[in-house]
């Protein structure tokens, strides 16, 4: 059943960023845009499903640029052609918002089979880029690649401490070069992906690049420190908050490569006194039923 849910969580947040949801709060500036007075017709069609678009270009690896060599002097290059001399172009709804500040500089686009998110160097897109808006996209001349593990379309950035590539911001002049839109926005068009315990999300590649950049409502969760602690902290550069659901089962980062910022799973006494040794026991499961993402899994406690 498709539904637009307002306080729906992003799945790159919880899966390709980690277990927990982040709430980011700043006065930023607006950019003046133009009203649309007429229904906006694209001329691009559409041929080829955001899904075999991420297949395409998919890499296991946490950062890269697809198509660049991982050095930092190589040479920039944008997704070429199809096989047939065709461009690659896709076209999807917008699911994402950033009028409250919470989606930092990124527009999601979902079709009937996937979801992938856009990352552009430009504040408010929400006041062009409406919910429900479809977008048509020109690929080809674009960069596609993942920013610490999440498949996105951005521009390539060199990471110095990773010694390689990632798909950071594009300028919003290459982004409004490769878009139209098509239509008025129409919000019942969007489909919610529903979870009701952490055992329904998938594993592997095929699950990542069918499940990343998703809507999806998570039902039976509840916050660890719900009812003590805020959602968010004001004005903060990020607060996390933990969920745990009615199973018990909890996101767990992989303690041999803890990132900044990311907080231990509530619970974790419960499981293990010693963090190397759990994080071990952990990584022998996740060929079996574990969903894992760069170093971060899903754990049973």
């Amino acid at each position: 059943m498709k539904r637009y849910l307002k306080y729906a969580a992003m799945f790159a947040a919880t899966i390709g960023l980690g277990s927990v949801l982040t709430s980011c709060q700043d006065d930023f500036s607006e950019t003046p845009v133009g009203s649309v007075t007429q229904e906006p017709k694209a001329t691009m069609e559409p041929n080829i499903s955001i899904l075999d678009l991420k297949k395409t270009c998919w890499l296991d690896d946490v950062n890269y640029i697809f198509g660049m060599e991982n050095k930092e002097d190589a040479p920039f290059v944008p997704l070429g052609t199809r096989e047939d001399g065709t461009h690659y172009i896709i076209a999807g709804r917008v699911i994402s918002s950033d009028e409250q500040s919470n989606v930092y500089k990124s527009l999601i686009i979902q079709d009937e089979t996937a979801a992938i998110a856009l990352s552009i160097n430009r504040y408010n897109l929400y006041q062009n880029y409406r919910i429900g808006q479809e977008v048509v996209l020109d690929v080809t001349g674009m960069y596609v690649g993942k920013y610490n593990g999440l498949l996105q379309i951005g521009y390539p950035s060199w990471y110095a401490n990773g010694n390689t590539w990632n798909a950071s911001f594009m300028s919003p002049e290459l982004f409004a070069e490769h878009n139209e839109l098509n239509g008025w926005p129409d919000a019942s068009k969007i489909d919610t992906l529903v979870v009701n315990s952490f055992s329904d999300l998938p594993s592997g590649p095929e699950g990542l690049m069918k499940w990343q950049s998703q809507l999806v409502r998570f039902n039976n969760v509840e916050f660890t420190d719900g009812g003590k602690e805020p959602f968010g902290v004001y004005q903060s550069s990020g607060t996390n908050r933990a969920i745990t659901d009615v199973d018990g089962t909890c996101y767990l980062t992989d303690f041999d490569h803890l990132p900044p910022r990311y907080v231990e799973c509530a619970g974790f006494k419960k499981v293990a006194s010693d963090k190397t040794a759990y994080a071990k026991a952990c990584r022998i499961q996740m060929d079996n039923q574990d969903v894992v993402s760069g170093q971060i899994i899903v754990q049973k406690q």
